[in-house]
């Protein structure tokens, strides 16, 4: 009986130490946390850090978040509010003083309401009722910078982050960098020609961010000089450039002006820009900087294309049935394996999408460091840029395809001495203020690419009506632009940010998978389309012994046999293409199986034999004793 009691008086003392635990806990340990994510995404980076020991002056944050009407209904919204207020307040613990904030509740017809309005939160309709949850930040001077709205899910978590260092790292920074942005395609805000009644097209987002960090002038290329005081120069797909802005842009790279340079030798965006559905087809040219790019120790050949076979993303080509999706090798998705490991630029990006990309080569005898930042996969080939001219179906690509074992370099920073790409001639001096050698090293960074830029390969604006609920980013082609235009211009510390986080974790076997199943699924049926072309051919070339105008007009034993022969072959190979399908999809159900089974019963598995191994251990210790 007494150890009955005794027994009972332990667990009740255990009972009550799991509470006092867990009560001291949920009071002092509001804020700690342990981030089991592969990318820290979870922690604060030390990019975050650095920015918010740099407030000089403290930044007021207004959350505003009203979620009465939907908690019952909507509890992943309660719980990722929960999460946003929380981590703003582990910002304000981190700035020690450097940060406020303020939680305000909107109700309905409330002071709050109306100032969250004011400011640009937005009132999220769900059902008849609605919720806000946004944030206005604000600084000394009233200059204020707003979130609409916390839209939740694992792809935008993974930006809560960057997101407010950003904002926090706009309103601290007393006087932004100056960027002139150079180009031939037009990024900002425009009529389009094609369809006037339209409106106006907004400017691309990369165009929208560099603004929001920046202080970005937009110079004419027929120019003939550089604006002044320019912190880095950003030029996108360059050509047609006159003699005297090129021997500006020499000047100012010789000086050790900072330059971010966007080539490309099959624009898609130019020839998208320059349709006209009353006129030809648009004939876009390659980037052309003249004698630049030799001078600086590159050598780039503007009529081929890099093609990847192994990086090629799918896009809907018109089919019979409607459409389908066919891998188009000069649309590429790269990942992490092709960005040089640990280089600020671009060694923490997980994917980055391009179109029909160039390739950049370091000169024999430069005098510059050519060092590459991303690459394509080794199962690449150069192809002549007028083969992606009026590509109806990509397919053709691939049945000619061959992989010549190398990784062609699509991005690459430029470093070291340069020499003038516009030398006196011989005998003459150059004229006062010229130079001729630069003066401190290069610091240029070259992207064998300008379509990366657009909306579509990277980016989605998500709207209810015409408030913006924020951007959905699909590829890492914005922080690629981004981290570069830091590193050139000054602290790298949203850099570090930004290049830690990852939106897609991608199916490697599966994709391989998919690949091969695509390419026996359309050898067998070019096959097939060619026993088509040739039973046609012998069906006319029937016809044709015909003398007769009358039998013309009735099928011959021979050709409704050819016929029947044809409908026969057709059925079997059409058969033969389910089965290609349906082995694809019977492979990827026993891998998902495995994978299940290696989930649910691996882990117990595991537990259960160290719990055996430990108590064998044990029990051999105890007879020992």
């Amino acid at each position: 009986m007494k150890k009955k009691r005794t027994a009972l008086a332990g667990l009740l003392a255990v009972l009550v130490l799991f509470l006092a635990v867990n009560l001291i806990a949920g009071l002092t340990l509001r804020h700690a946390r342990i981030d089991m994510t592969a990318e820290g995404i979870y922690s604060l980076s030390d990019g975050t850090r650095e920015i918010l020991a740099a407030i000089d002056e403290p930044i007021r944050l207004e959350l505003y978040e009203y979620l009465d009407e939907i908690e019952e209904d909507r509890p992943d919204l309660v719980a990722h509010a929960r999460r946003i207020r929380e981590f703003l307040e582990e910002l304000v613990l981190a700035a020690d003083g450097g940060l406020e904030l303020v939680v305000r509740k909107p109700e309905p017809y409330s002071e709050a309401e109306d100032e969250a309005r004011a400011a640009g939160v937005a009132a999220v309709p769900l059902g008849d009722r609605l919720f806000s949850l946004g944030l206005v930040a604000r600084n000394s001077v009233d200059e204020q910078e707003v979130i609409p709205f916390f839209r939740p899910g694992p792809d935008r978590d993974a930006f809560l982050e960057y997101d407010l260092a950003k904002i926090i790292h706009s309103l601290s920074q007393p006087e932004k960098p100056k960027i002139g942005l150079l180009s031939s395609l037009q990024l900002d805000a425009r009529i389009d020609p094609t369809n006037p009644r339209a409106g106006m097209t907004p400017a691309w987002q990369i165009l929208s961010q560099l603004r929001s960090l920046y202080e970005v002038e937009i110079i004419d290329k027929e120019a003939g000089e550089l604006p002044a005081d320019l912190d880095v120069l950003v030029l996108v797909h360059p050509k047609e450039l006159s003699e005297e802005m090129l021997r500006a842009i020499d000047q100012f790279a010789l000086a050790g002006g900072r330059i971010l340079a966007f080539l490309d030798p099959s624009c898609q965006e130019e020839r998208q820009q320059q349709a006209n559905p009353y006129g030809p087809p648009p004939t876009p040219g390659p980037s052309d900087l003249g004698p630049l790019l030799a001078a600086w120790g590159v050598d780039w050949d503007p009529e081929q294309v890099v093609a990847d076979r192994d990086r090629a993303l799918q896009v809907p080509v018109p089919s019979q049935h409607g459409y389908q999706y066919v891998d188009h090798v000069g649309y590429l998705g790269l990942t992490a394996d092709d960005m040089v490991e640990g280089d600020p630029v671009s060694g923490m990006l997980k994917t980055v999408r391009m179109a029909m990309p160039g390739e950049l080569k370091a000169a024999e005898g430069a005098t510059t460091t050519f060092e590459p930042l991303i690459t394509s996969s080794a199962n690449a080939m150069l192809l002549p840029a007028s083969r992606f001219a009026y590509l109806s179906d990509p397919g053709t690509l691939l049945s000619s395809f061959l992989g010549d074992g190398q990784r062609h370099v699509l991005a690459a920073r430029i470093t070291g001495p340069l020499v003038t790409a516009y030398p006196p001639a011989e005998g003459e001096e150059p004229a006062e203020g010229v130079l001729t050698e630069s003066s401190e090293d290069a610091r240029i960074i070259l992207v064998a690419d300008a379509d990366l830029l657009a909306d579509y390969l990277w980016v989605q604006e998500e709207k209810i009506g015409p408030i913006s609920l924020g951007l959905r980013v699909t590829a890492d082609n914005g922080n690629l632009v981004l981290n570069a235009v830091e590193l050139l211009g000054g602290s790298p510390a949203l850099a570090k940010i930004r290049g830690r986080r990852s939106y897609e974790r991608p199916f490697v076997v599966v994709e391989r998978l998919k690949r091969e199943a695509d390419d026996r699924y359309r050898a067998r049926e070019e096959q097939l389309e060619q026993q088509i072309r040739d039973a046609e051919a012998r069906i006319n070339e029937l016809q044709r012994q015909k003398t007769d105008d009358a039998s013309a007009l009735i099928l011959s034993p021979e050709q409704q046999a050819e016929l029947e022969k044809l409908e026969k072959e057709m059925l079997a190979a059409r058969k033969e293409l389910r089965q290609v399908r349906h082995e694809l999809n019977k492979d990827i159900e026993s891998l998902g199986t495995r994978l299940m089974l290696a989930n649910t019963a691996g882990v117990p598995l595991l537990v259960a034999v160290l719990a055996f191994l430990w108590h064998f251990r044990r029990s051999r210790r105890q007879r020992a004793a």
